[in-house]
């Protein structure tokens, strides 16, 4: 059995944009930490300025989740990543409908606009404890916060 998680990715009005089943390794450990080496790519603009790492509004944020999260790879076995093929998944990375939950998930994350300029915030809800987090850089290594 993996751990099976959803991510919730909203717009700029707090509605959902898209949501994400993962089959596997969906706890904070793998997944979270994956969210977050993504939205800490650059931050959210609303118009994208030439020469700057930026995520043209929060539609190209889910665009380029759902693309790495498909494209990048961990082999269970070893826990290295690698880039492959993304229909080399094994289903691992699903959209599913909007709103859909009890799919056996442990873990349900959400991806939130953060401000014009800034990064996204990624927060993580243990469906089994009831804990929620939020995810936090701290000198290129993140940690998860009790909210």
């Amino acid at each position: 059995m993996g751990t099976r998680s959803i991510t919730v990715i909203e717009d700029e009005e707090g509605l959902e944009l898209c949501r994400i089943y993962r089959q596997f390794d969906g706890y904070p450990s793998v997944h979270g930490e994956e969210l977050g080496n993504i939205v800490n790519r650059g931050p959210v603009a609303d118009r994208k300025t030439v020469g700057s790492d930026v995520y043209l509004g929060m539609p190209d944020l889910a665009a380029t989740v759902i693309a790495t999260l498909k494209a990048y790879i961990r082999d269970p076995r070893t826990g290295m990543r690698e880039w492959q093929d993304p229909m080399g998944d094994n289903n691992r990375i699903q959209l599913i409908p909007k709103g859909e939950h009890d799919v056996g998930e442990e873990w349900i994350y959400t991806i939130t606009y953060g401000g014009d300029g800034e990064y996204a915030n990624v927060f993580a809800y243990d469906v089994y404890n009831g804990k929620k987090l939020i995810l936090r850089e701290d000198h290129d290594d993140f940690q998860w916060v009790e909210v």
